[in-house]
C-alpha cells in the first residue's frame, strides 16, 4: 500500500481536515469548519461530498487533474457514502465558496460593481440617476433563495401550500424550474395553478416578504429532517465511466487492495466496452446502424476476438469486409483515439437505454429464456 503523503495539485492541497491554498509567493492555510457538531467530517469526505454535489461531468473533469494518490483517495470516499445530509451539502458548497471568495478567485458584481461601470460610462451624476431608477426587485428578486435548492424540494415545499401561494412562488422563479415544479405536483392542482399565474395581479411587497419568510422556515426545518440519499457506488461508477481507461484500471486496483468486495460492486454498476458481448444480437444490431464503419474499425482496434465477432456477426457480409479493410488501413493508431470512439458508442448506448431500446445493468449475471 501506498503510505498517505500530503499532496498537492496547482497550488491546492489537503491534508486532514485542512485545505491549504498556495498563490504565488503566498502559502495559506484555511481550516474547513465541521458542517455539523455532532459529527466532524475530514478535510477528505468533505471533498467527496463536494465532488457528490457537482455530479459526475464536472468531477471526472476536476480528478482528471488530479494525481493519482488524490484520485485514489476521493474515489475510495465517494463509494464508502451511503448518505449526505442537505445540510452537510449545503455546508460543504458554502465552505468551498468562501474558499475561494478568501482568495479572491470569485469576481464580484451586484450594485456597486453596477454604478463603477455606468460612472465610467456616463460620469458621477448620471449614474447615481441611473441606479437611483433601478427597481429594487432587478437587485434583490423575491423567492430567489429557491434557485439555489433542488426542484424536487421546492415540490416538498410547495405541496401543501395554498393554490395562490404556489402560483405567487412560481411566477419568480426561473421558468425551467418553475416548469419541473408545476409538472410534479398532483394533476389536480396543475391547471388552477397555471390559471392562477396567467391572470395574477401585482402582489404588494409585505406579503412576498412574509411568504417568504415561511417558506424560509419550513425549507430550514426541511434540511434538517430530510436526508438526500447517496448511492456512493453508483456515483464512483458514472464517474470512472468518463475517464481514461489507465485512470479508470488504476483507480480500480487501488480500491481492490484495500476493499476487494467495494472494488467489485462497483465495476458492478459500470459498462464497459468489453460488456458490450452480452448485449443481445438484436441490441448490437441498433447501435451498429448508427455506428460509421471508421468508428466501429477504430473501437475495435487492439480488441479481444469474442467482442470482435459480436459487431462483424450483426451485420452484412459486404459491410464486414469493408470494416476489416478499414481496421488494416488505419494501421497504428493513438490508444486515446480508440478509447475517445468507445466513449462515444458507450454514450450511444446510454441513450437508447434510456429510450428503452437496450438494457446495460446487470447483463453478466442474468439469466435469459428464449
Amino acid at each position: 500500500m501506498t503510505k498517505n503523503r500530503n499532496k498537492s495539485h496547482k497550488g491546492i492541497s489537503f491534508k486532514g481536515d485542512e485545505i491549504s491554498i498556495r498563490p504565488p509567493k503566498v502559502s495559506q492555510k484555511i481550516p474547513l469548519r465541521s458542517p455539523a457538531k455532532d459529527q466532524k467530517l475530514t478535510g477528505i469526505q468533505k471533498i467527496a461530498v463536494l465532488m457528490i454535489a457537482l455530479g459526475s461531468e464536472t468531477s471526472a473533469s476536476i480528478l482528471k487533474g488530479l494525481d493519482e494518490i488524490e484520485v485514489q483517495a476521493i474515489s475510495k470516499e465517494i463509494a464508502k457514502m451511503n448518505k449526505v445530509s442537505a445540510n452537510e451539502k449545503d455546508q460543504v458548497l458554502k465552505e468551498f465558496r468562501e474558499l475561494f471568495v478568501s482568495q479572491n478567485f470569485i469576481i464580484k458584481g451586484g450594485a456597486e460593481a453596477a454604478q463603477d461601470i455606468l460612472k465610467k460610462a456616463f460620469g458621477k451624476e448620471k449614474a447615481h440617476e441611473i441606479v437611483s431608477n433601478i427597481n429594487l426587485r432587478f437587485i434583490k428578486r423575491p423567492f430567489e433563495f429557491l434557485n439555489e435548492i433542488e426542484a424536487d424540494e421546492i415540490v416538498l415545499l410547495l405541496k401543501k401550500e395554498h393554490p395562490q401561494t404556489i402560483a405567487l412562488t412560481l411566477s419568480y422563479l426561473e421558468p425551467a424550474l418553475a416548469s419541473h415544479v408545476l409538472r410534479n405536483l398532483s394533476p389536480a392542482m396543475q391547471a388552477p395553478i397555471a390559471k392562477r399565474i396567467a391572470t395574477m395581479n401585482r402582489s404588494s411587497p409585505e406579503a412576498i416578504e412574509e411568504i417568504e419568510k415561511v417558506l424560509k422556515k419550513r425549507l430550514a426545518l426541511l434540511s434538517e429532517e430530510q436526508f438526500q440519499r447517496v448511492d456512493g457506488i453508483n456515483v464512483v461508477a458514472e464517474i470512472l465511466n468518463k475517464l481514461d481507461r489507465e485512470s479508470e484500471s488504476q483507480i480500480l486496483e487501488a480500491i481492490e487492495e484495500e476493499n476487494e468486495e467495494l472494488a467489485d460492486e462497483i465495476k458492478e454498476q459500470m459498462f464497459l466496452f468489453d460488456d458490450i458481448v452480452h448485449l443481445s444480437n438484436r441490441e448490437i444490431q441498433q447501435v451498429i446502424e448508427l455506428i460509421s464503419n471508421h468508428d466501429i474499425a477504430l473501437a475495435l482496434k487492439g480488441e479481444e476476438e469474442e467482442l470482435r465477432e459480436k459487431f462483424l456477426s450483426n451485420m452484412t457480409k459486404n459491410r464486414k469486409a469493408e470494416i476489416k479493410d478499414e481496421m488494416k488501413l488505419l494501421g497504428e493508431v493513438r490508444f486515446r483515439e480508440v478509447h475517445r470512439t468507445q466513449q462515444t458508442i458507450l454514450n450511444l448506448l446510454k441513450v437508447l437505454e434510456s429510450q428503452g431500446d437496450v438494457y446495460l445493468k446487470d447483463r453478466k449475471s442474468e439469466e435469459f429464456v428464449v
